[in-house]
């Protein structure tokens, strides 16, 4: 039972009622599973994909965050690259 609620809810019921009550969060929470999934499955190809594709929705604040993954894969690819050119020799 969940006095906040007045009925007995499950976890999933208590995330289901309070995305019910405003659009921008169940995009924003909709958003945060997608990248969830592909960061846990490996996926960064999707995982990109998904951060070139933000809902014009979202918070310009929320956007802000997530996209501070870009600066990691453009940190990612310059690393590799500077490998791939300049191997470690000792």
């Amino acid at each position: 039972y969940q006095p906040l609620f007045k009925r007995p809810l499950s976890q999933q019921d208590i995330v289901d009622e309070l995305l019910h009550y405003d659009d921008v969060l169940r995009t924003g929470y909709d958003t945060v599973q997608y990248l969830k999934y592909a960061f846990s499955h490996r996926e960064h190809t999707l995982f990109f994909e998904y951060l070139q594709q933000l809902d014009n929705q979202l918070p310009h604040w929320f956007k802000k965050k997530l996209l501070f993954f870009n600066k990691v894969l453009l940190f990612t690819t310059i690393k590799s690259l500077i490998r791939m050119f300049y191997p470690y020799q000792t």
